[in-house]
């Protein structure tokens, strides 16, 4: 009997090979964006009112997600991978309200506001 492991990230996907997994059992897409970096970016995706500077940051997304993907086959040396497709749960990557009323109202009250947060507060 084989064992496959749940894997979203390349360094998962290592883990996995060392402790000897078969494959992967469930890649989770929206899990990538977890990683440093990402899920500002990912914000930026869901908030983003304009077509043209949505599709660009979907495609600094996409080529992210690409070079994952490449690593991940490369580490599980070609053994079966299920991935599931894209079902971001929105709560999941925007922030929590009550802790972005605090940061919005402590920087309006420093005279700095944050117009990023500003606009997750409004939206």
């Amino acid at each position: 009997m084989g064992v496959r492991a749940n894997a979203d990230t390349p360094d998962d996907a290592a883990i996995a090979r060392r402790f000897g997994a078969k494959g992967i059992g469930l890649l989770r897409t929206e899990r990538m964006f977890r990683a440093p970096g990402r899920l500002d970016l990912f914000r930026k995706v869901i908030l983003s009112d304009n077509p043209s500077e949505r599709k660009e940051l979907l495609d600094q997304l996409a080529e992210m997600m690409k070079r994952d993907f490449l690593e991940i086959f490369e580490i599980m040396e070609g053994y079966p991978i299920t991935v599931r497709l894209f079902d971001p749960p929105l709560h999941e990557f925007l922030p929590n309200f009550e802790e972005l009323v605090t940061e919005v109202t402590r920087a309006r009250t420093l005279g700095k506001p944050d117009p990023e947060k500003e606009r997750l507060l409004a939206g």
